[in-house]
């Protein structure tokens, strides 16, 4: 168990704002169009309390995953694909409209506002020395850019990771959180359709887990409405939490 959650919420944003105004205004509608099925949408609101708590801390990001993903690493093999830390260029030329000169301010505004990220939480991680860093994010029933193979998520109404490092969690907390949801139930995914959870650079003691929330059992995917079953899948969520504090 743990003194300490820090929610770490890296892609509930649907802000493009940092791109610029002038990028902003000629994107904006069509921007997100293509970026919705990417933004892991409410989960700021699913994981995060309504009253504050002294045991259970919320980093939310500020600012789309599509212009800057905080979980991300430096050289990530997802660059390849131009999704790594920003995925600004490959999303604009997929709009069929790439201009180099639209990237907010060049590369090294992106990655201040990423390392800044960074910092924060690694000083919370040392301010809360065997924390819980709880990775909280959703992913679509369908395809994406980052998952175009979507028969790999169905089935699968929340995903668990972990990383095989020191930051796993005990083997006790994870058959906790695997029973806690599929005695709600929920099918459960361990490492799978997604796997391994944030890390930090920190010579912090700390231990990482990711959950993922199927975005169909609390929101429709089209609209982006939230469903009747929000509360319910929040409410499960955040009960979560007393089971995991000491």
């Amino acid at each position: 168990m743990y003194n300490n959650i820090i929610l770490h919420v890296p892609h509930s944003s649907a802000d493009f704002s940092f791109a610029g105004k002038t990028a902003s205004e000629r994107f904006g509608r069509k921007w997100l169009e293509q970026a919705k099925d990417l933004i892991d949408w409410y989960t700021d609101e699913l994981f995060v309390p309504e009253l504050p708590s002294d045991n259970i801390i919320p980093v939310v990001f500020d600012t789309c995953r599509t212009l800057c993903d905080v979980e991300r690493i430096s050289h990530d093999p997802l660059e390849e694909k131009g999704l790594g830390i920003t995925y600004y260029p490959c999303l604009i030329t997929y709009m069929g409209a790439y201009n180099p000169r639209l990237i907010p301010e060049g590369d090294s505004k992106v990655m201040q506002k990423y390392l800044d990220h960074q910092y924060k939480l690694a000083s919370l991680l040392v301010q809360h020395h065997g924390s819980l860093l709880l990775d909280c994010h959703s992913f679509s029933s369908g395809a994406t850019l980052l998952q175009p193979d979507a028969s790999k998520n169905r089935g699968i109404d929340i995903c668990l990771g972990w990383n095989d490092d020191f930051t796993r969690p005990s083997d006790e907390i994870l058959f906790m959180v695997e029973d806690y949801f599929k005695d709600k139930g929920y099918a459960v995914g361990l490492n799978t359709p997604y796997s391994n959870a944030k890390t930090v650079d920190t010579p912090a003691n700390y231990c990482a887990l990711m959950i993922e929330v199927n975005k169909k059992i609390y929101m429709n995917e089209r609209n982006l409405e939230k469903s009747e079953d929000f509360v319910r899948v929040k409410n499960d969520l955040q009960g979560l939490y007393k089971d995991m504090l000491l």
